[in-house]
Order: structure tokens, then C-alpha cells, then sequence
């Protein structure tokens, strides 16, 4: 029930990386409460060795349930927008609003757009503009797992 709160509504949002990796780490500390210390842990130890070796056991865990770490399950959610807003025609208003750029310049860093990642995944695998790819919704999906990949490295 966690994981659906946290990710509700994450699609729309424009991707951060600092923002994944504070909801990684609330995740994993609530999973370690949930799993538990591994059994036979020494605890004189470094704390350094004690949390790595307790987040083997809460990856084991995840991936005997299929549960994913939060950070993926907004990527993802935020995937799937994006095909939805790719099959969409263009005179919705969602898509008009997403595409917008202000006119005014912006003196510093470039403008951090709601598809940033998107173009930015797209010009690593050398693939078309994301909306011409996004309307492939099988080849899109299989995309998926690289670009999770590509934004949390």
C-alpha cells in the first residue's frame, strides 16, 4: 500500500535524480525493518558490512516477491505516461501542455523539461524522437528496463 501512495500520480512530474534516490533510501529502510537482520549478523562489526549485508537479503527478498524498490516503480510510472501521452492525438490539451516551452531565456542552466529524460534516453540509444517511438507501445515497453537503468546510473 506504500509503494502505490509514493508512486500515485508520478508520471506527470519531471524526474529528479536526488529525488529516487531519498525515496530509495526511505525504501530500504522500511523494508529493513520489515525483512529484518539477517540471522548470525555480527554486529561488532562495521556498520558499513552490516547494511550490505543486510540489503543482499532484502534484494533476495524483493526479488522472490517480485516487489520492486520504489524508484523503479516511478519510472515506470512515468514510462507508461509517456506512451499514453505519445498515443494521444495532438490537439489534446494534455499534449499542448506538456509541449510547452516558455519563451522566455533562461540565463544559466538549460530548462529542465517535463520529456528531458526522455530526449536525453533517446539520444543515448539513438532512437527517433521519443514520441515516434513511444507510439511502438511493444518496443517501447521493451526500452523499459534500460531506461530505469540509464536514469539511476
Amino acid at each position: 500500500m506504500v509503494s502505490s501512495v509514493v508512486c500515485f500520480a508520478a508520471g506527470h512530474r519531471k524526474v529528479y535524480v536526488d529525488e529516487l534516490r531519498k525515496l530509495d533510501a526511505h525504501c530500504r529502510k522500511l523494508l529493513r525493518r520489515m525483512v529484518g537482520p539477517p540471522p548470525g549478523i555480527n554486529w561488532n562489526g562495521p556498520w558499513h558490512d552490516i547494511l550490505h549485508e543486510w540489503h543482499i537479503r532484502i534484494d533476495q527478498q524483493l526479488e522472490c516477491n517480485g516487489f520492486k524498490i520504489w524508484s523503479h516503480g516511478y519510472l515506470t510510472e512515468y514510462w507508461k505516461f509517456a506512451n499514453y501521452v505519445a498515443l494521444l492525438p495532438e490537439d489534446r490539451w494534455i499534449r499542448r501542455v506538456l509541449a510547452w516551452h516558455p519563451r522566455q531565456k533562461r540565463i544559466g542552466r538549460t530548462f529542465m523539461t517535463w520529456d528531458s529524460p526522455l530526449q536525453h534516453f533517446g539520444r543515448w540509444q539513438h532512437l527517433e524522437d521519443w514520441l515516434v517511438t513511444a507510439q511502438a507501445t511493444d518496443l517501447w515497453q521493451h526500452y523499459l528496463n534500460d531506461f530505469c537503468t540509464f536514469i539511476l546510473r
